[in-house]
């Protein structure tokens, strides 16, 4: 007969959110411009401080971009690329009214 094996327990620390603002999922058609040249996208999520935008290209991590939401375009950072997606992160953080307006399905 075999000896009982011992199993490892490990303790799980339940998961802290890293993110500084709370993000919002969304499926938003947009534009994004890189070095002059027009991109067209898809915001899935949007937050204060950034979002995730679905593209066909993937441009260099740390390029300057402006995305285009309703009247707004704002200046961003790309901070990751990675399988058609993008990680921005806002110059500027936006308000809430900011985002209200962006997510306002009225044109």
């Amino acid at each position: 007969m075999n000896a009982p094996s011992r199993i490892a327990l490990r303790r799980v620390e339940p998961k802290v959110e890293s993110r500084r603002s709370r993000r919002l999922k969304v499926f938003l058609p947009t534009e994004i411009v890189i070095d002059e040249a027009s991109v067209r996208a898809h915001v899935l999520d949007i937050s204060s401080s950034g979002s995730l935008l679905h593209t066909g290209t993937e441009p260099l991590s740390g390029s300057e971009v402006i995305v285009r939401l309703k009247d707004d375009a704002l200046t961003a950072k790309i901070v990751w690329v990675g399988a058609g997606r993008l990680g921005l992160e806002f110059s500027t953080e936006l308000t809430d009214d900011q985002i209200d307006r962006i997510l306002d399905d009225r044109v």
